[in-house]
C-alpha cells in the first residue's frame, strides 16, 4: 500500500459515512420521523428492550429517552410494558403500527443505500458488499461514552445492518423548518411548539416568556397578588425556577401524559387558592401568545412562520382550556387585540408590583453571563428593553434613545451570528438552563410551587380546571 492510499482509504469512508448519515436523515423526514425516533425503532424492531438497555444503546440520559419515548408513545408507534416480577421496570416494545412503520423505513433506507452502489458492475458491487460485512463484523465497536454514539439497533448487536446513522450529523440551519413545514398546525400544534422551544429559539423563548410573566405585574391586581403571597420578594430564585420547570413539563411530556398532568394539577391548585378574575388569567395566557411571536419578530435569527405562529395560539388555548379559563380568543390577531387593550386599561402604578419588579431584576442580575456586568448596567439593559407603557407603570426613568439602541443592537448582533449555526440536534429543555439553579439534586413536579391551606376559595367570575 503506498503511502496516499491510507489516506485515500480513510477519506472514502468518512465520505461514504456522510452520505450513509445524509440517506437515513432525508428518509426519516419523508416518514415524518424525528431522528430520535427514528433511532428508536430501529432499535425495537429487533424485540422489547429494558429503559436502561435501550438508553444504553442509545447513548441517551434515562430522563431523555423518557421524553422520547412519551412522544414515541403518543404517536401510537410503541407500547410501555411491566416486566414480570419487577413492578418498578418497564419493558418498550413497538405496536402493531411502530412494526409496520420501522419496517417501511428501514425498506426504505436500505433501498436508498443500495442505490449508492449502483456505479459500481455487478461483480464489483458484490465484492464490495461482502468486503463491508467483514469489516464490520470483525471491527470491534468503540465502547460507548454516556451520552455518546454507537451501533444502534439493527446493527451488529442484533445481527443486521447497521441503521443508527443520525448520532454525529450536523443538521443543516433549515432542518427543522423543513420538518415543521411538513405538520399542521392545527393538529400538530404541540409538536412544532416543542421545536420551537427546544430546537430553534430556546434562548429567545426563555427570554421573552421571562419577559411576559414581567409584564403581568403591571397590572395592580396581578402584580400585588404576587406581592402579598411574598413568594416573588423573598424566594424570588425558587418561584422563577418553579414556574418555569411546571410549564416546561407541560411542555415537553404533553398535557395527556403523567408528568403533564402532575404539572397542571400543580399549577390550577396554587391558582385555585386565590381569586383571580378570568380576565387577568386570560392576560397572562394572551402575554405567552403575542410577547414571544413579537419578541422573534424584532430580536430572533428568523422570523416565525403563519404556521409557527398558529401553532403558538392552538397550544396556549389548549392549555387555557385544562386551567378552566373562559372566553379564549380563537387566532393570533385576536390573542393581541385582548392583549394591547387589556394592557391599555388596566397598566397602572402600584407599590407592591414595583416591589416585585425590583426583586425580578435582582434576580435576573445574577444569571450567568449577567453578573459578569456591573448590577446597574444589566438593570438599565432589562429596562431598555421594556416598551413606554411598561416603563411607565413602575415609573421607571425612560431609557434614552442610545440605551434602547445599544439593548436593541446587542440582541440583533446575537440574532446575526446563531443564523449561521448549525441546526440545534438534541433538545435544551428549561432544566438545563444555568440560571435554574434551586434543584442541582434533581425535582419532583409534584412538589414544585406552594401549597397553601386549605382548599382554593369560591370564585366569582370562573371555576377551578377539573383533571383526571
Amino acid at each position: 500500500m503506498t503511502a496516499s492510499e491510507p489516506d485515500r482509504m480513510a477519506d472514502g469512508l468518512i465520505r461514504l459515512s456522510v452520505l450513509s448519515r445524509e440517506v437515513f436523515a432525508q428518509v426519516a423526514e419523508r416518514h415524518g420521523l424525528p431522528a430520535g425516533q427514528a433511532r428508536l425503532l430501529c432499535v425495537l424492531a429487533a424485540g422489547p428492550r429494558g429503559m436502561s438497555e435501550l438508553a444504553g444503546m442509545l447513548g441517551v440520559e434515562k430522563a431523555a429517552l423518557t421524553g422520547l419515548a412519551d412522544r414515541a408513545q403518543r404517536r401510537g408507534v410503541i407500547a410501555r410494558t411491566a416486566v414480570p416480577g419487577d413492578r418498578r421496570a418497564l419493558s418498550i416494545a413497538l405496536t402493531p403500527a411502530g412494526v409496520s412503520a420501522a419496517a417501511a423505513f428501514h425498506r426504505e433506507v436500505s433501498a436508498e443505500l443500495a442505490r449508492l452502489t449502483d456505479v459500481l458492475p455487478a461483480a464489483e458491487r458484490a465484492r464490495f458488499g461482502r468486503s463491508l460485512a467483514r469489516v464490520t463484523a470483525d471491527a470491534p465497536w468503540p465502547a460507548r461514552p454516556r451520552g455518546g454514539s454507537g451501533p444502534g439497533l439493527l446493527s451488529v448487536e442484533s445481527g443486521g445492518p447497521a441503521c443508527d446513522l443520525t448520532a454525529e450529523q450536523t443538521m443543516d440551519r433549515q432542518h427543522w423548518s423543513r420538518r415543521i413545514s411538513q405538520l399542521d398546525p392545527a393538529r400538530d400544534y404541540h409538536e412544532i411548539y416543542r421545536i420551537l422551544a427546544y430546537h430553534e429559539f430556546p434562548w429567545d423563548m426563555n427570554q421573552s416568556l421571562s419577559f411576559a410573566l414581567y409584564r403581568t405585574y403591571a397590572v395592580p391586581s396581578i402584580g400585588r397578588l404576587l406581592r402579598e403571597t411574598g413568594e416573588f420578594t423573598q424566594r424570588t430564585q425558587k418561584r422563577y425556577d418553579d414556574t418555569t420547570l411546571i410549564l416546561d413539563t407541560i411542555l415537553e411530556h404533553g398535557l395527556d401524559s403523567p408528568p403533564g398532568r402532575s404539572a397542571l394539577r400543580r399549577m390550577n391548585h396554587m391558582h385555585g387558592a386565590y381569586d383571580i378574575s378570568n380576565d387577568d388569567k386570560l392576560y397572562v395566557l394572551a402575554t405567552f401568545v403575542v410577547v414571544p411571536i413579537r419578541w422573534v419578530a424584532r430580536y430572533g435569527w428568523r422570523q416565525w412562520t403563519e404556521a409557527e405562529r398558529t401553532a403558538s395560539v392552538h397550544y396556549y388555548r389548549d392549555l387555557g382550556r385544562h386551567m378552566g379559563i373562559k372566553d379564549i380568543p380563537a387566532t393570533e390577531q385576536e390573542f393581541a387585540a385582548f392583549f394591547d387593550s387589556y394592557e391599555r386599561e388596566h397598566f397602572a402604578f402600584d407599590e407592591g408590583a414595583l416591589a416585585v419588579s425590583e426583586a425580578t431584576l435582582a434576580l435576573m442580575a445574577t444569571f450567568p453571563l449577567n453578573r459578569l456586568a456591573p448590577k446597574v448596567v444589566m438593570d438599565r439593559f432589562a429596562k431598555a428593553l421594556m416598551d413606554d407603557p411598561l416603563i411607565e407603570a413602575f415609573h421607571y426613568r425612560r431609557p434614552s434613545g442610545w440605551e434602547r439602541g445599544l439593548a436593541t443592537g446587542a440582541l440583533r448582533l446575537r440574532a446575526s451570528v446563531v443564523r449561521f449555526l448549525p441546526a440545534r440536534k438534541e433538545p435544551l429543555y428549561a432544566r438545563q438552563l444555568a440560571q435554574i439553579r434551586s434543584y442541582p439534586a434533581g425535582y419532583d413536579v409534584t412538589r414544585l410551587g406552594t401549597f397553601p391551606p386549605g382548599c382554593p376559595v369560591p370564585h366569582a367570575t370562573g371555576t377551578l380546571a377539573e383533571l383526571p
